[in-house]
């Protein structure tokens, strides 16, 4: 299952949680998709800034559970990532668990298609299932056992692509 919202949020909270990426969070040069690549990025504990942990939950709850055709889920995690030139993930699952679920949401207020950092999702059979440009405001919720990777800005971009992954445990 791959669900896209074209427009996730409002414009004032989209605004304010981009200005919460650009200022507010603990950014560390430390993270990696798989264990051992040696492909880091940047990465910001999101549920550790009370904006993301409880306004933006409060808003995607009805949201996500309406999608998953669900009464009741549980947000296992709120992760902030960033890229810039050269930051490739690698392909990774995040979840092998029935009813886990990813969201990936794009809080730039400005991106270009000719910046890349596309956002990959594979099928079974490593083929790509959807290849998506990091489209301000945009998200895309998915089956949490399928590969998937976000891919780095070009060389000519000077932005940060940044992205909020969010895990969702619809067993509860």
């Amino acid at each position: 299952m791959v669900k896209i919202f074209r427009e996730m949020f409002t414009p004032e909270t989209h605004q304010d949680l981009f200005k919460v990426f650009e200022w507010e969070l603990n950014w560390k040069r430390s993270n990696v998709s798989e264990s051992g690549d040696g492909q880091k990025f940047w990465y910001a504990d999101g549920g550790e800034h009370p904006f993301i942990s409880e306004a933006i939950r409060d808003a995607v709850n009805p949201v996500l559970a309406g999608a998953l055709g669900v009464e009741k889920i549980a947000f296992e995690r709120f992760y902030c990532n960033g890229q810039s030139f050269g930051e490739d993930g690698s392909p990774h699952s995040d979840y092998q668990e029935d009813g886990m679920y990813s969201l990936i949401y794009f809080p730039m207020l400005e991106w270009k298609k000719e910046w890349g950092g596309e956002f990959l999702i594979y099928d079974e059979n490593e083929d790509i299932l959807l290849a998506w440009w990091p489209r301000p405001n945009s998200a895309i919720l998915f089956n949490s056992n399928l590969k998937h990777v976000g891919k780095s800005p070009v060389k000519s971009c000077l932005g940060i692509r940044y992205s909020l992954a969010i895990a969702i445990n619809t067993n509860v």
